[in-house]
């Protein structure tokens, strides 16, 4: 041990795709590599609101309650089977920064076999696309920040394209991958493409679009555990809104071995305190660009941020923040008959395709009831409990005919879920009405992103949100979405 701390004294050692090893594990250390798990900490908080459980067995709930505030902190250091301290590799630059320790490279970068022709070529990149696929093999470990709607998926493509070794390309839902999966079918053809996840397992080909669920499933011993830990690359589209669990069972297990990593997402932050995590696995974002730049710039439409006074129903404010946006934003007569009402306009009046943005299928079977025009249901299939109370027809959804059809003018309107507010390509958007409430800046922004294509002709698209007067939750989510919509276009309260 003190041969190994000698010999690499302020070096990190990077002699794994995932480990970085430390040349010292201080409390200082260990400290900044230290964060709380929000979610553990809201369950405490939900616990400590549990009476009952409380009053019946207090032995067990306190027990409970202590184990669960043992693991609020979680430290990313960690020793290896000689006890050698290491961390995530994606941390370097952080560590660097804050301890002026130099990095020395060990890992080996395969070169690819042979180039892939393209079958059919793709649009010429942007400027910004260039950089990115640039910066990002350069790097070899690292991510990008760049708005939904400016072409993330084209920068896959080349960056396969530009480095054809084994690839896996990873998402965190189904419709991204399979429209991931058709892209690159289009462009390289079948031979070289394999899909992984949604009832498919195309296992053998040089880049394979897996579903991030179906990889965490992939059982050692299995062709496919095989398959995967032989990757050469892994490409993570919209990386922020992968789990922290399935990032670290994939990347950090599964192809724990692939030297190339890219990570290509609107925005690499998060809201459950893993920021550190995501940090250590996606590496230094190499490039950014705002929401705005894009804006200006011309390659998005200009959002433009609409709030409506809605009254509440009664009970507001007497339950928690879940249960009252469920009742005062999700079920709440007011503002579904409203938001109905706004969809006609904006689709018979001002000609604008329309998204509605909900969360639950009861939010679905109550917002239907003030529907004057024609919709389509987006939403990634009807539980067992959802079928009890939604129409047979609602049963089943083709997201991507639905999408289809939107965007060939065909359908004018459109109620989804979060199955089509990450990730969609809906091009003709001219007003989306979102009723999934909440503060998450992601997911705000990723239903703000439902908009911002620009096809031909299209400059603009509103955003339609509500304020529950009666409800201070609802009011105080409002104030939060609200600051997030300043920061992106205009605002304006009726």
């Amino acid at each position: 041990m003190i041969a190994w701390y000698s010999t690499y004294v302020d070096n990190m050692i990077l002699k794994s795709p995932t480990r970085l090893y430390l040349p010292s594990e201080s409390d200082e250390v260990r400290n900044f590599l230290t964060y709380k798990d929000r979610q553990v900490q809201f369950q405490v908080q939900r616990l400590k609101q549990n009476f009952r459980w409380k009053a019946s067995d207090p032995e067990s709930y306190l027990e409970h309650v202590n184990n669960l505030k043992g693991e609020i902190d979680q430290c990313l250091l960690f020793h290896d089977e000689n006890g050698q301290p290491y961390t995530y590799s994606g941390l370097w630059p952080d560590l660097q920064k804050r301890f002026h320790w130099k990095l020395e490279n060990h890992i080996t970068y395969p070169e690819p076999k042979h180039l892939i022709p393209w079958d059919k070529m793709p649009h010429p990149m942007r400027y910004y696309q260039e950089n990115a696929v640039k910066r990002l093999l350069e790097a070899k470990h690292g991510g990008i920040e760049y708005s939904t709607g400016v072409g993330k998926s084209l920068i896959l493509l080349n960056l396969f394209k530009e480095n054809p070794v084994q690839t896996v390309i990873m998402a965190p839902l189904a419709s991204i991958a399979d429209q991931l999966y058709l892209d690159f079918i289009k462009y390289f053809g079948k031979k070289y493409v394999g899909k992984y996840g949604d009832g498919k397992k195309e296992l053998g080909k040089l880049v394979t679009v897996c579903v991030a669920q179906s990889l965490t499933r992939v059982e050692k011993g299995t062709p496919a555990h095989e398959f995967f830990s032989k990757t050469e690359a892994i490409l993570v589209d919209e990386s922020h809104t992968v789990p922290s669990e399935t990032f670290q069972a994939v990347c950090l297990d599964l192809v724990k071995d692939a030297p190339y990593r890219f990570f290509v997402s609107a925005t690499q932050l998060r809201t459950d305190g893993a920021e550190l995590v995501l940090k250590g696995i996606t590496g230094p974002i190499v490039i950014r660009k705002e929401f705005t730049e894009f804006v200006d710039e011309g390659f998005l439409a200009r959002p433009k941020f609409k709030i409506f006074n809605v009254p509440a129903t009664h009970g507001a404010g007497k339950r928690d923040a879940k249960e009252e946006t469920r009742a005062q934003l999700y079920r709440n007569p007011n503002v579904n008959e409203l938001a109905a009402k706004i969809a006609a306009q904006m689709v018979n009046k001002l000609g604008r395709p329309t998204v509605i943005l909900i969360e639950e299928f009861k939010q679905f079977e109550l917002l239907k009831n003030y529907m004057t025009i024609p919709f389509s249901f987006a939403h990634g299939g009807a539980s067992k409990d959802a079928k009890e109370y939604i129409a047979k027809e609602y049963w089943d959804s083709d997201n991507k005919q639905i999408i289809d059809d939107f965007n060939a003018g065909k359908i004018k309107c459109i109620i989804g879920t979060t199955a089509i507010s990450t990730g969609v390509d809906l091009q003709p958007v001219g007003c989306v009405i979102y009723l999934q409430g909440g503060t998450s800046e992601i997911k705000i922004k990723q239903g703000i992103g439902r908009g911002t294509r620009k096809p031909a002709g299209k400059e603009d698209f509103y955003v339609i949100d509500f304020n529950v007067d009666g409800s201070p939750t609802m009011a105080r989510h409002l104030n939060e979405r609200a600051a997030i919509y300043e920061t992106m276009g205009q605002l304006e309260f009726h």
